[in-house]
């Protein structure tokens, strides 16, 4: 996978005002068929093992990514472009849903645990006003 990622690293592969947009296409096309399901370790592996696969395969879909985000596609006039996104937004979801070998965690917006101190202290902020507003409605009756 790092190899690949590297190999995306080329002057043909980036995207600007220059690019190829038909051969970047061709390109990343031939990528995910040779790429096919990532060879992902066997199933017996270490948990370290596919840590790393997973971890290399995020990189290489991170830099998918930025590729897709960086084509300006304003629609029908250029269709080129159009078609080219597609390819690496098809290749990108196929690295993430279908290579990788566990999906990654969602975060939960309000996760005080994994947070930093601000984000605690915001959390806490928004508890206590939200308990003193409660104390108000009851006295108000309401």
């Amino acid at each position: 996978m790092k190899a690949i990622a590297r190999y995306l690293g080329q002057p043909r592969f980036v995207v600007n005002s220059e690019t190829d947009y038909p051969g970047l296409a061709a390109a990343i096309s031939i990528l995910a068929i040779g790429l096919d399901n990532g060879d992902p370790p066997p199933i017996e592996a270490s948990k370290e093992a596919m840590a790393v696969f997973n971890d290399d395969l995020d990189m290489l879909a991170q830099r998918i990514k930025g590729m897709f985000t960086r084509i300006v596609d304003t629609g029908a006039s250029h269709m080129r472009r159009t078609e080219a996104k597609q390819v690496l937004e098809v290749f990108h979801s196929c690295l993430v849903n279908a290579v990788r070998t566990k999906q990654k965690p969602k975060g939960m917006m309000w996760e005080v645990d994994t947070g930093s101190e601000k984000q605690k202290a915001i959390m806490n902020s928004f508890v206590q006003r939200d308990k003193a507003t409660m104390d108000r409605s009851e006295v108000n009756g309401v």
